[in-house]
């Protein structure tokens, strides 16, 4: 299984993608593929790009309170974070690790 890295403020963490981390995301975002098009479509929710990394940085248990990583996101390039997700996205979809 690949990991991937995915940085936050100044930590960075590895995200290993399995069954149980899409499922999670899927849930609370539907289907992945139309996530990816929101985002590169620029159609995509603040808070849907704060649940996706809330839920992936859970596989670390530090994750932030909802709220506080939402800010944390506004205080930063909101756009660094849509492009991370991205790359992770289509990473996870075409197996290849970066």
């Amino acid at each position: 299984m690949h990991t991937f890295t995915l940085p936050i403020d100044k930590a960075a963490f590895e995200i290993s993608p399995d069954m149980k981390l899409i499922i999670e995301l899927e849930d609370e975002l539907g289907s992945l593929p139309d996530f990816y098009a929101r985002l590169l479509n620029n159609r995509w929710k603040l808070c849907e790009l704060v649940s996706f990394y809330h839920i992936a940085l859970s596989q670390h248990h530090a994750t932030p309170d909802y709220l506080q990583l939402g800010d944390r996101l506004l205080s930063s390039d909101i756009h660094t974070y849509q492009q991370q997700a991205l790359t992770l996205l289509g990473n996870i979809f075409s197996g290849v690790k970066p």
